[in-house]
């Protein structure tokens, strides 16, 4: 009787230990699949970021390039008027300074 006690005894330790051993690698697999899919949750997070990130300054960029040619536009079309108005305004001066230099050669 005795040692049918113990033997049950230890057989029932023995089942309890298993359980714990169970729960313990279970919890050690839980765990590294949490890890990594932190981990992945972490990386898309801060990929999602950066591209945002990207985006916005796609936009700026797009903003300001779209500025600056209007302003070159303007800057250009100021310029050719000026050139416009000088040429009107020497045009005759120098045709005849042509002409006058093409006579002395």
């Amino acid at each position: 009787m005795v040692l049918e006690k113990k033997i049950k005894e230890l057989v029932e330790l023995d089942e309890e230990l298993r359980a714990k051993i169970e729960q313990a690698h279970q919890a050690k697999v839980d765990s590294k699949q949490k890890i990594v899919s932190d981990k992945k949750n972490i990386a898309n997070a801060t990929w999602d970021q950066v591209k945002k990130r990207v985006d916005e300054e796609k936009i700026k960029l797009d903003e300001y390039i779209k500025s600056a040619a209007i302003d070159n536009q303007e800057e250009y079309q100021q310029t050719s008027e000026r050139l416009k108005r000088t040429f009107e305004d020497n045009k005759e001066k120098w045709i005849a300074e042509l002409v006058d230099n093409s006579l002395k050669i």
